[in-house]
C-alpha cells in the first residue's frame, strides 16, 4: 500500500490522512452476515446504518440505532411502486426512505455506517443508489468515519469496480 505524502508551507501531510476509511465485508447468500454483524453491533459504539434481516421468509430493512423495521419485500405488481430484481419484489419507497436516512448519517457523530447490503439492483442504479454513491463521494472528506458495505461475495469485484473504490483504499471486515 503506498502512502502519499505532500508539503505544504514545510509541512508534511498525508493525503488519506481526512479521508473515511471503506471497509467491505462479504460472504455467501445466507451465510449468516447479518446476524454476525448485529453481534458485532452489540460490542462496539458509534455504529449506525442499516441491516437486511430475513424474518419469515421476508426482507425488511432495520435502522441500527433505532431498531425500526420496514418490511422490503412485497407482493404488488405495480412496476410504478415496486423494484423487481429476480423473483424477489421491493418496495419503492422503502428504498426512497432509507436514501434519506443513510444521506442523514453524514452530519451524525459516528464511527461506523454500515449499510447491508449492495447487490445488484445497486448495479443496475436502483435499490439504495444513488445515496450509497452520495455517500462514498462526501464521505472522502470526512474524518474519523468507517463505511462498512456489506456485499455478497461473487458481486465483491463487480462492486468495487461500480463505485470506483481504489484496491488500496479499502480493507476486507471481519466481526469478531
Amino acid at each position: 500500500m503506498w502512502v502519499i505524502l505532500f508539503w505544504i508551507n514545510d509541512e508534511i501531510y498525508d493525503i488519506f490522512e481526512n479521508m473515511a476509511q471503506i471497509y467491505v465485508y462479504s460472504g455467501p447468500t445466507h451465510s449468516g452476515k447479518t446476524t454476525r454483524l448485529e453481534n458485532w453491533i452489540k460490542k462496539n459504539e458509534g455504529v449506525d446504518g442499516i441491516l437486511m434481516p430475513v424474518i419469515n421468509n421476508q426482507r425488511y430493512v432495520k435502522s441500527i440505532s433505532s431498531g425500526k423495521m420496514l418490511k422490503l419485500e412485497t407482493d404488488s405488481n405495480d412496476h410504478d411502486l415496486v423494484q423487481i430484481i429476480g423473483k424477489y419484489k421491493f418496495r419503492s419507497e422503502v428504498f426512497e426512505h432509507i436514501q434519506h436516512y443513510l444521506l442523514g448519517l453524514i452530519d451524525k457523530n459516528v464511527k461506523w455506517i454500515i449499510v447491508d447490503e449492495i447487490g445488484f439492483l445497486e448495479l443496475n442504479d436502483q435499490g439504495f443508489e444513488p445515496a450509497v454513491s452520495q455517500l462514498i463521494q462526501k464521505l472522502e472528506t470526512k474524518q474519523d468515519v468507517n463505511l462498512l458495505l456489506v456485499i455478497r461475495d461473487y458481486l465483491k469485484e463487480k462492486v468495487i469496480d461500480y463505485y470506483k473504490l481504489n484496491g488500496d483504499s479499502i480493507k476486507n471486515f471481519k466481526p469478531e
